[in-house]
């Protein structure tokens, strides 16, 4: 038997359903699996499955949810946008309690597939994306760690399904390095300041894609400031939500696009639909002069 799983878009579409996907892997060991898409294949490396890309498989509609090929071939369609409309509204994105409903579904789908029960829990949580990170370089991130101290993370490329009108946080990133010295900054995206407290992921790295050693680099990081975009969503990882000295500050356009949204975790969740550069420094600024004890729950920051 032959399963593949296929996500025809973005990095982050292909991480945040990696738990659900691994429960369905465990449940049907005679099966080999794949993983189709079009992104770098270190992203989900840890998988126990093959990589493909797009053009590797028969042409699928984006909209298909999951079809079976002449050949009895399963694919499953792990792009959440396959349920806009039905799960989520069009102007949405998905989070973990969406990803929870699709793959919800798909189960059933697979159990009346293979003639037995293919299940999993009612709780979203034990299905949230982790990763194995002896698949990954991590000594970079390690030696930087050991040299720099009051991290902040800034993952601040573009957001590619548009769920952030925010720019790059040149303004912010600029202001905050000069105002704290004594904090280190590192940003995912080169805004172009070369600063002595200012670093750039690529240049840790070193590497073509590198954002599940982000994701390692952010376990030192007092706080992650982010839109929803690739990099932010491989710092939401089980390990990061449930450690409370983790602090996450997410500026996009709607809270429930949040991954995090309608679920509790120890570590701190912040949210805020502003855009105003100004604005912004100041919130985080505030942010990282606060007291731990203060940085508790989902907070939607009104301004």
């Amino acid at each position: 038997m032959k399963i593949v799983f296929f996500n025809q878009y973005h990095n982050g579409d292909c991480f945040v359903g990696k738990g659900w996907v691994s429960n369905i892997i465990q449940q049907i060991p005679e099966a080999d699996f794949y993983y189709a898409h079009n992104n770098h294949p270190d992203i989900i490396k840890d998988l126990p499955v093959k990589h493909l890309t797009i053009s590797d498989i028969p042409e699928i509609d984006r909209m298909v949810r999951i079809a079976q090929g002449d050949d009895g071939t399963i694919y499953i369609n792990t792009w959440c946008g396959a349920f806009q409309g039905d799960l989520f509204g069009y102007h949405q994105h998905s989070n973990y309690i969406i990803q929870h409903r699709m793959y919800e579904m798909y189960c059933e789908q697979l159990t009346k597939i293979l003639n037995r029960p293919i299940t999993q829990t009612t709780n979203p949580h034990d299905y949230l994306p982790n990763i194995d990170f002896t698949f990954y370089d991590t000594k970079p991130a390690d030696d930087f760690v050991a040299n720099h101290y009051n991290i902040v993370l800034f993952c601040n490329g573009p957001a590619n399904s548009g769920q952030s009108a925010v720019d790059d946080f040149r303004d912010t990133i600029q202001v905050m390095a000069h105002r704290l010295p004594d904090h280190t900054f590192v940003a995912t995206h080169d805004i172009g300041y070369t600063l002595p407290n200012l670093f750039y992921t690529n240049q840790i790295f070193n590497k073509k894609s590198d954002l599940n050693e982000i994701a390692y680099l952010s376990q030192s990081a007092k706080l992650i400031v982010g839109k929803n975009s690739g990099p932010f969503s491989y710092c939401c990882f089980d390990d990061n939500m449930e450690d409370e000295n983790r602090t996450f500050f997410c500026f996009g356009k709607l809270l429930t696009d949040c991954l995090n949204a309608g679920l509790t975790f120890p570590a701190k969740f912040k949210f805020c639909d502003q855009t105003n550069p100004r604005l912004i420094t100041n919130m985080l600024m505030r942010e990282i002069e606060l007291p731990n004890s203060i940085r508790t729950g989902m907070q939607h920051i009104m301004v």
